[in-house]
């Protein structure tokens, strides 16, 4: 954000007073968020690098980065540590500050929380932790991703880690021989999987949830060209009833997949859940190594979808596609590289990563941990939080600012979580409906209006460059009378 501000406020643009840009940041890290602290080089990113740019409409700026720093030249087909992503971050907000000064006006960095807004005749009032108080013309929320949630009420048990991030210092506690579950079976569980095998250790590990099922592998190929999904089939579908429903979306499926030949029996022994959690996964590296089409297909019509679905869904279909079928979206449509698959296939032959789905309880006793699975019971020593709740909730760092702004009513929660927003311009909608002018949230504070858009970079980045136009273009406060 920080980044698109600067090269969109042109020096010379007619401004009332010299802009001014301040970023918070308690953690005093500008730039990379929980997933890419230090201590990993492990954990892969989970697009190839050509994907990875936070510059819009220059896809190659972070392959240019990477070769500027000295690495041989990259077909950008590359999955690389997430140690290094961070990096290019922390040099993008070092970039734009310096260019900032250069165009006169300023972009300060400022290690603090900030711990409540409030609106005042068109001025925006920001106090700190440290009770500082900043006066804005505009204000953009960009908290990140929400952390682990502690379903089983473990905080505070010695052995029990309520964060695997940041990975190095995790693993870096935990003994060599310690039988390890993590909970959660999702990206963040896979980094932290590899990271401590990576070091070491020669305990067991069991990654374990309710599925058992980890994501799906991504394929060295990439998808196809759609045949029947188009904005217009979307448009025509919602002409029929005013919103879009999950049968649409099956039948969209079903026509995209016979239009290439793929099997729908492929997608329905994904629905029914009847294999073992590691079958399923050695399934899925077979399949992504094999380039079987339906993950392919299925990916296509899930991108193509991604903006568009779910502002097109009634409240009654979200909430039912949330119960239903979160977990397997987020599965299918959030692949690992096959690099992480291959060492995870490799600790499961070895019989040190176990896959444990039917998990119904996790209580600590007085020496260990007891996880228990339908018929099951599997004993730890150590429990590594990565669980997210299917409805995201504010990320700590967030909830006294976002609670402030609710208690005046300067938001609204969203039910399926974050808070309200106008999803075409980003603006925050306040306790009456109306959007604030100046007031935008990106991210996963958007997720009740966007869903899976706040996971993914390259919709982030648009979202980013929208909310900054839409400031610059419409925003009266900020333009020279």
């Amino acid at each position: 954000m920080l980044d698109m501000l600067v090269r969109e406020l042109q020096p010379d643009t007619p401004f009332a007073r010299a802009p001014e840009i301040t970023v918070f940041d308690p953690s005093m890290r500008f730039g990379p968020g929980r997933a890419y602290l230090p201590g990993s080089e492990k954990a892969l990113l989970n697009l190839p690098a050509r994907m990875m740019s936070v510059r819009l409409g220059e896809p190659g700026h972070f392959v240019e980065w990477l070769e500027k720093d000295g690495r041989a030249p990259l077909s950008g087909d590359e999955f690389l540590p997430r140690s290094v992503y961070a990096r290019y971050l922390e040099d993008v907000v070092a970039d734009a500050v310096t260019t900032g000064r250069q165009r006169g006006f300023q972009a300060k960095l400022v290690g603090d929380r900030a711990d409540s807004l409030v609106r005042e005749s068109d001025v925006f009032r920001v106090r700190t932790a440290t009770a500082e108080v900043h006066q804005f013309d505009a204000v953009f929320l960009c908290p990140g991703t929400t952390e682990p949630v502690d379903t089983y009420g473990l905080t505070g048990r010695p052995g029990f880690v309520p964060d695997p991030y940041p990975l190095g210092k995790t693993v870096a506690q935990i003994n060599r021989g310690e039988t390890v579950a993590v909970l959660g079976t999702g990206l963040t569980a896979i980094d932290f999987v590899l990271e401590l095998a990576a070091s070491g250790h020669q305990g067991q590990i069991l990654a374990v949830s309710r599925s058992g099922y980890l994501p799906s592998v991504r394929y060295a190929s990439s998808g196809p060209e759609l045949a029947v999904t188009s904005s217009d089939t979307v448009v025509s579908l919602v002409e029929q009833r005013g919103h879009l429903s999950l049968l649409d979306i099956y039948r969209l499926l079903r026509a995209e997949f016979r239009a290439h030949g793929v099997p729908m029996s492929d997608l329905w022994r994904e629905l029914r859940n009847q294999e073992t959690p590691e079958r399923r996964f050695l399934r899925h590296v077979e399949e992504a190594r094999d380039g079987r089409p339906w993950h392919l297909v299925l990916v296509a019509v899930a991108r193509h979808l991604a903006d568009k679905a779910w502002p097109l869904f009634d409240d009654t279909t979200r909430a039912a596609f949330i119960q239903q079928w979160h977990g397997v979206c987020a599965r299918l449509c959030a692949p690992m590289p096959q690099e992480s698959a291959a060492e995870l296939a490799r600790l499961m032959q070895t019989r040190q990563l176990r896959l444990v789905g039917g998990v119904e309880k996790v209580t600590a006793t007085e020496d260990d941990f007891l996880v228990e699975a339908g018929p099951n019971r599997y004993v730890a020593d150590r429990v590594v939080n990565s669980a997210r709740p299917r409805v995201p909730v504010l990320p700590r760092r967030a909830r006294q600012l976002i609670g402030s702004m609710v208690h005046s009513g300067l938001a609204v929660p969203h039910p399926f979580g974050g808070i309200r927003i106008d999803a075409g311009t980003g603006l925050v909608c306040d306790a009456t409906g109306s959007a604030v002018p100046g007031l935008y949230a990106l991210g996963e504070l958007t997720v009740g209006e966007r869903y899976v858009e706040t996971t993914i970079l390259g919709a982030i980045v648009r979202r980013a460059a929208q909310a900054v136009r839409h400031l610059l273009d419409r925003d009266p406060a900020l333009r020279q009378e």
